[in-house]
């Protein structure tokens, strides 16, 4: 049986090289895992370290879990957040035998929508 929070560890730092081969991170910009944000990037006096867009933008929680209600895990990612963070919480999540799925609200999936139809 493996153990929760290694299980935990892992399945992050999965997704954690994913996005950084998907969007070519490299060295310091590499997502990382830390013990004092768990699923946040780093710490604030390091933010150069990580790519800007996802340190303004995202606050990710991550969860590989068999049974859960992702509807209590897309509120504790909020709540999560230290008070002022404007970070779109998103829930990365998994289970067994299934793909790895990403929970945000639909004003959030909106924002970033607008958001890249103003880039183009």
């Amino acid at each position: 049986m493996v153990h929760s929070q290694a299980k935990g560890k892992a399945y992050e730092q999965r997704i954690n090289r994913i996005i950084n081969q998907y969007f070519d991170f490299r060295d310091k910009q590499k997502l990382v895992r830390t013990s004092v944000m768990g699923g946040d990037f780093k710490n604030e006096d390091s933010m150069s370290y990580v790519p800007n867009f996802f340190t303004s933008m995202f606050w990710l929680e991550y969860k590989n879990r068999e049974a859960g209600n992702v509807y209590n895990w897309y509120e504790v990612s909020k709540n999560k957040k230290p008070i002022g963070n404007t970070k779109i919480p998103i829930v990365i999540h998994t289970r067994n035998f299934f793909g790895d799925l990403v929970t945000l609200s639909l004003e959030d999936f909106l924002y970033i929508v607008s958001f890249i139809k103003e880039t183009k």
